[in-house]
């Protein structure tokens, strides 16, 4: 992330790094994700692929506030049994750029409903669709929802991370969206964020993990 603040430490228990690769000697990626159940990982689709290749050695981190600390406490590896992109995802375009892991381990789950290697977050004001899409000279993907701020923008690894709202209502954390892509220019604070929108998938969610969706 450009720019934002150092996140509390356990305040955002849903955050998961993931370390992802093709075959054992491939090169290492990082995105990040969002767990929403048990078992399950909500990332983007692009994440899961590298030249082309599917990744299949995909690693998520959990309860990591600061990536390089391997003796954190709380921190906890699990591999990753299944990488399932969206069928419809569209590499070129970003279109349905969302992606479901299962871990090989069920975890406790804690929080989320429905270039620094510390965990940062920064406030975003959600922009209308045809605003946005100015931004992008008409070239947003369907089914996208974006966020921006003048002083922070989603960077190298936020890819496949969480755009969350809180619902005073009852104080739960909801799940708007995942992290898709920013301009051409990458890492910038002067253009929106641009995130998949998690609503518009969920019958496909809940169709691949038999989670029940209220």
């Amino acid at each position: 992330m450009i720019g934002g603040i150092i996140s509390e430490a356990n305040s955002r228990p849903f955050q998961v790094a993931l370390l992802l690769r093709v075959g054992v000697n491939g090169e290492q990626g990082f995105c990040g994700g969002a767990l929403v159940h048990a078992e399950w990982v909500l990332t983007a689709a692009h994440c899961c692929f590298h030249n082309d290749q599917q990744v299949d050695n995909v690693q998520a981190v959990l309860g990591a506030h600061s990536l390089y600390d391997r003796y954190e406490n709380g921190r906890r590896i699990v591999n990753v049994a299944e990488v399932i992109p969206h069928p419809d995802f569209v590499p070129d375009t970003f279109a349905n750029d969302i992606a479901l892991l299962k871990l090989a381990n069920t975890i406790q789950l804690t929080g989320v409903t429905f270039v620094s290697p510390t965990l940062r977050e920064k406030l975003m004001t959600v922009m209308t669709d045809p605003l946005c899409n100015t931004s992008y000279f008409g070239q947003l993907p369907a089914n996208t929802v974006c966020g921006y701020s003048g002083l922070a923008g989603t960077c190298k690894g936020d890819n496949g991370g969480p755009l969350t709202i809180v619902y005073n209502a009852t104080e739960e954390t909801i799940l708007i969206g995942v992290a898709s892509f920013v301009g051409a220019g990458g890492c910038s604070d002067d253009v929106p964020s641009v995130f998949t929108r998690v609503q518009r998938y969920l019958t496909w969610i809940s169709d691949v993990t038999g989670i029940v969706i209220d």
